[in-house]
Protein backbone atom coordinates (compact mmCIF):
# COMPACT_ATOMS: atom_id res chain seq x y z
CA UNK A 1 0.00 0.00 0.00
CA UNK A 2 1.11 3.26 -1.35
CA UNK A 3 1.89 6.10 1.80
CA UNK A 4 -0.37 8.75 0.19
CA UNK A 5 -3.03 8.55 -2.57
CA UNK A 6 -5.04 11.28 -4.06
CA UNK A 7 -6.91 12.51 -6.92
CA UNK A 8 -4.23 13.80 -9.82
CA UNK A 9 -5.67 17.59 -9.01
CA UNK A 10 -2.34 17.83 -6.16
CA UNK A 11 0.30 16.40 -6.65
CA UNK A 12 3.00 15.55 -3.93
CA UNK A 13 5.00 18.37 -4.91
CA UNK A 14 2.62 21.10 -4.91
CA UNK A 15 1.72 19.21 -1.50
CA UNK A 16 5.16 19.81 0.26
CA UNK A 17 5.53 22.96 -1.52
CA UNK A 18 2.30 24.40 0.86
CA UNK A 19 3.67 22.02 3.70
CA UNK A 20 6.99 23.71 3.56
CA UNK A 21 5.49 27.30 2.92
CA UNK A 22 2.97 26.79 5.90
CA UNK A 23 5.65 25.82 8.24
CA UNK A 24 3.53 22.33 8.71
CA UNK A 25 7.16 20.72 10.77
CA UNK A 26 6.51 23.83 13.47
CA UNK A 27 3.64 21.68 14.62
CA UNK A 28 5.38 18.63 15.61
CA UNK A 29 6.56 18.70 18.71
CA UNK A 30 8.93 16.45 20.85
CA UNK A 31 6.47 15.05 22.63
CA UNK A 32 3.99 15.20 19.85
CA UNK A 33 6.82 12.86 17.72
CA UNK A 34 6.74 10.50 20.90
CA UNK A 35 3.53 9.53 21.57
CA UNK A 36 3.40 9.09 17.29
CA UNK A 37 6.38 6.37 18.04
CA UNK A 38 4.01 4.80 20.60
CA UNK A 39 1.20 4.61 18.40
CA UNK A 40 2.95 2.56 15.61
CA UNK A 41 4.48 0.98 18.25
CA UNK A 42 1.10 -0.34 19.82
CA UNK A 43 0.00 -2.30 16.23
CA UNK A 44 3.00 -5.20 17.41
CA UNK A 45 3.69 -5.55 13.39
CA UNK A 46 1.16 -8.14 11.79
CA UNK A 47 -0.92 -8.17 14.89
CA UNK A 48 -3.06 -4.78 14.16
CA UNK A 49 -4.27 -6.69 11.41
CA UNK A 50 -6.44 -8.63 13.59
CA UNK A 51 -7.48 -5.34 15.39
CA UNK A 52 -11.49 -5.20 16.24
CA UNK A 53 -12.85 -1.96 16.31
CA UNK A 54 -15.17 -2.33 20.10
CA UNK A 55 -11.86 -3.56 21.51
CA UNK A 56 -9.19 -0.85 19.98
CA UNK A 57 -10.94 2.01 19.12
CA UNK A 58 -11.12 4.22 22.31
CA UNK A 59 -7.43 3.76 22.83
CA UNK A 60 -6.65 4.61 19.59
CA UNK A 61 -8.61 7.96 19.12
CA UNK A 62 -7.34 9.25 22.27
CA UNK A 63 -4.01 8.58 20.63
CA UNK A 64 -3.84 9.66 17.46
CA UNK A 65 -6.38 13.09 18.18
CA UNK A 66 -5.81 14.02 21.46
CA UNK A 67 -1.75 12.92 22.03
CA UNK A 68 -0.49 13.45 18.58
CA UNK A 69 -2.66 16.17 16.65
CA UNK A 70 -3.44 17.77 20.10
CA UNK A 71 -7.24 18.14 19.77
CA UNK A 72 -8.87 18.04 23.55
CA UNK A 73 -11.36 16.24 25.21
CA UNK A 74 -13.87 16.40 28.27
CA UNK A 75 -11.64 14.40 29.94
CA UNK A 76 -8.12 15.68 28.83
CA UNK A 77 -6.00 16.59 31.48
CA UNK A 78 -5.03 20.13 28.71
CA UNK A 79 -8.23 21.51 28.76
CA UNK A 80 -8.27 24.73 30.24
CA UNK A 81 -11.88 26.01 29.56
CA UNK A 82 -15.57 25.06 28.70
CA UNK A 83 -14.70 23.94 25.08
CA UNK A 84 -13.14 21.04 23.86
CA UNK A 85 -12.27 20.36 20.05
CA UNK A 86 -13.10 16.45 20.08
CA UNK A 87 -15.61 14.81 21.21
CA UNK A 88 -16.66 10.42 21.33
CA UNK A 89 -19.92 8.38 21.51
CA UNK A 90 -21.81 11.87 20.62
CA UNK A 91 -25.43 10.98 19.97
CA UNK A 92 -27.89 12.90 18.24
CA UNK A 93 -31.50 12.94 18.44
CA UNK A 94 -31.67 10.43 16.59
CA UNK A 95 -29.21 8.12 18.70
CA UNK A 96 -26.75 7.70 15.94
CA UNK A 97 -23.50 7.74 17.14
CA UNK A 98 -20.63 8.58 15.38
CA UNK A 99 -16.79 7.51 16.66
CA UNK A 100 -15.45 10.76 16.88
CA UNK A 101 -16.18 15.00 16.04
CA UNK A 102 -13.89 17.47 15.55
CA UNK A 103 -14.76 21.11 16.05
CA UNK A 104 -15.13 23.72 18.64
CA UNK A 105 -17.69 22.26 21.30
CA UNK A 106 -19.34 24.00 24.17
CA UNK A 107 -19.04 21.00 26.66
CA UNK A 108 -22.60 22.09 28.07
CA UNK A 109 -23.81 21.60 24.47
CA UNK A 110 -22.24 18.00 23.83
CA UNK A 111 -24.17 17.04 26.44
CA UNK A 112 -27.68 18.32 25.74
CA UNK A 113 -27.18 15.76 22.41
CA UNK A 114 -29.14 18.27 19.91
CA UNK A 115 -26.91 18.31 16.60
CA UNK A 116 -28.44 21.29 16.64
CA UNK A 117 -26.59 22.60 19.02
CA UNK A 118 -22.80 21.91 17.90
CA UNK A 119 -21.65 22.16 14.55
CA UNK A 120 -18.69 19.76 13.62
CA UNK A 121 -16.18 19.88 11.00
CA UNK A 122 -15.19 16.66 11.28
CA UNK A 123 -16.16 13.15 11.41
CA UNK A 124 -14.72 10.41 12.30
CA UNK A 125 -15.37 6.86 11.66
CA UNK A 126 -13.27 3.74 12.89
CA UNK A 127 -13.74 0.02 11.32
CA UNK A 128 -11.91 -3.57 12.08
CA UNK A 129 -8.42 -3.74 10.28
CA UNK A 130 -10.34 -5.84 7.71
CA UNK A 131 -12.29 -2.79 6.38
CA UNK A 132 -11.90 -2.46 2.65
CA UNK A 133 -12.69 1.11 1.64
CA UNK A 134 -15.57 0.07 -0.24
CA UNK A 135 -13.50 -2.52 -2.10
CA UNK A 136 -15.09 -5.63 -0.47
CA UNK A 137 -18.38 -4.60 -2.30
CA UNK A 138 -21.49 -5.71 0.03
CA UNK A 139 -18.99 -6.55 3.18
CA UNK A 140 -17.65 -2.88 3.68
CA UNK A 141 -21.47 -1.33 2.95
CA UNK A 142 -23.25 0.81 5.49
CA UNK A 143 -19.93 1.36 6.77
CA UNK A 144 -17.24 3.68 7.24
CA UNK A 145 -16.89 6.16 4.68
CA UNK A 146 -20.81 5.65 3.67
CA UNK A 147 -20.97 5.85 7.66
CA UNK A 148 -19.38 9.28 8.14
CA UNK A 149 -20.78 11.02 5.17
CA UNK A 150 -24.32 9.81 6.26
CA UNK A 151 -22.95 11.54 9.86
CA UNK A 152 -22.13 14.73 8.25
CA UNK A 153 -25.43 15.14 6.44
CA UNK A 154 -26.93 14.96 9.66
CA UNK A 155 -25.22 18.02 11.38
CA UNK A 156 -26.14 21.89 10.70
CA UNK A 157 -23.66 23.88 8.61
CA UNK A 158 -24.91 27.33 8.57
CA UNK A 159 -20.93 28.77 8.11
CA UNK A 160 -20.50 26.68 5.01
CA UNK A 161 -17.59 25.42 6.53
CA UNK A 162 -15.21 22.76 4.94
CA UNK A 163 -16.17 19.73 6.27
CA UNK A 164 -13.70 16.74 6.73
CA UNK A 165 -14.47 13.09 6.44
CA UNK A 166 -12.41 10.97 8.22
CA UNK A 167 -12.40 7.45 7.90
CA UNK A 168 -9.36 4.61 9.22
CA UNK A 169 -9.16 0.91 9.77
CA UNK A 170 -6.30 1.22 12.19
CA UNK A 171 -3.71 0.93 9.19
CA UNK A 172 -4.75 3.42 6.71
CA UNK A 173 -6.61 6.54 7.60
CA UNK A 174 -8.33 8.52 4.73
CA UNK A 175 -9.26 11.91 4.67
CA UNK A 176 -12.05 13.00 2.58
CA UNK A 177 -12.98 16.53 1.72
CA UNK A 178 -17.30 16.52 0.94
CA UNK A 179 -16.47 14.11 -2.22
CA UNK A 180 -16.46 10.26 -1.86
CA UNK A 181 -14.03 10.22 -5.04
CA UNK A 182 -11.45 12.66 -3.45
CA UNK A 183 -9.31 11.93 -0.58
CA UNK A 184 -6.10 11.46 1.07
CA UNK A 185 -4.56 8.13 2.01
CA UNK A 186 -2.10 8.18 5.08
CA UNK A 187 -0.22 4.80 6.46
CA UNK A 188 -0.31 5.05 9.86
CA UNK A 189 2.07 2.37 10.30
CA UNK A 190 4.62 4.27 8.75
CA UNK A 191 3.48 7.67 10.53
CA UNK A 192 6.78 8.14 11.75
CA UNK A 193 8.94 7.45 8.66
CA UNK A 194 9.30 10.14 5.97
CA UNK A 195 6.94 13.13 5.88
CA UNK A 196 3.92 11.13 6.84
CA UNK A 197 3.12 12.93 9.89
CA UNK A 198 3.90 16.19 8.93
CA UNK A 199 1.23 15.55 6.30
CA UNK A 200 -1.01 14.28 9.03
CA UNK A 201 -0.84 17.57 10.79
CA UNK A 202 -1.10 19.38 7.52
CA UNK A 203 -4.52 17.51 7.01
CA UNK A 204 -6.12 17.46 10.17
CA UNK A 205 -3.90 19.54 12.84
CA UNK A 206 -6.21 21.38 14.81
CA UNK A 207 -5.70 24.98 14.09
CA UNK A 208 -5.92 23.50 10.46
CA UNK A 209 -9.36 22.58 9.86
CA UNK A 210 -10.87 24.74 13.07
CA UNK A 211 -11.25 28.23 11.65
CA UNK A 212 -11.66 30.02 14.98
CA UNK A 213 -8.84 28.37 16.59
CA UNK A 214 -6.57 30.41 14.13
CA UNK A 215 -6.39 32.87 11.87
CA UNK A 216 -7.07 31.13 8.62
CA UNK A 217 -10.07 31.76 7.28
CA UNK A 218 -10.19 28.58 5.44
CA UNK A 219 -7.86 24.71 5.79
CA UNK A 220 -4.46 25.24 4.11
CA UNK A 221 -5.72 21.97 2.16
CA UNK A 222 -8.73 23.44 1.02
CA UNK A 223 -6.84 26.63 -0.16
CA UNK A 224 -4.31 24.68 -1.86
CA UNK A 225 -6.73 22.24 -3.58
CA UNK A 226 -8.93 25.86 -4.94
CA UNK A 227 -5.60 27.24 -6.19
CA UNK A 228 -3.99 23.88 -7.93
CA UNK A 229 -7.65 23.62 -9.47
CA UNK A 230 -8.04 27.19 -10.71
CA UNK A 231 -4.47 26.87 -12.20
CA UNK A 232 -5.31 23.28 -13.69
CA UNK A 233 -8.26 25.28 -15.63
CA UNK A 234 -6.44 28.39 -17.00
CA UNK A 235 -3.95 25.81 -18.13
CA UNK A 236 -7.06 23.75 -19.94
CA UNK A 237 -8.67 26.82 -21.67
CA UNK A 238 -5.50 28.15 -22.58
CA UNK A 239 -4.54 24.50 -24.35
CA UNK A 240 -7.83 24.72 -25.59
CA UNK A 241 -7.94 28.29 -27.22
CA UNK A 242 -4.41 26.83 -28.85
CA UNK A 243 -5.92 23.90 -30.20
CA UNK A 244 -9.03 25.91 -31.88
CA UNK A 245 -6.46 28.39 -33.16
CA UNK A 246 -4.87 25.47 -35.20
Amino acid sequence: MSTINHGTIISDVDLRNDMAAQNTKALITKEKYEAAKRLVNSFHGDEVYKWKENQHRPDFLRNLFVDILGYTKTDSSSRKSDTVTFATEYSDQTGKIPDGILGLFNVEDLGSNKSNDIYPVGFIEVEDSTYGFGKRGQHDRGKGIDQAFDYASRFRNPDNQQRFEIVTNFVELRVYLGNRLDYFSINLEKLTSGDNLEKLFYLLAPQNIIPKLDDKEISPIVDLKKEVTKKRELGLRISADKATKM
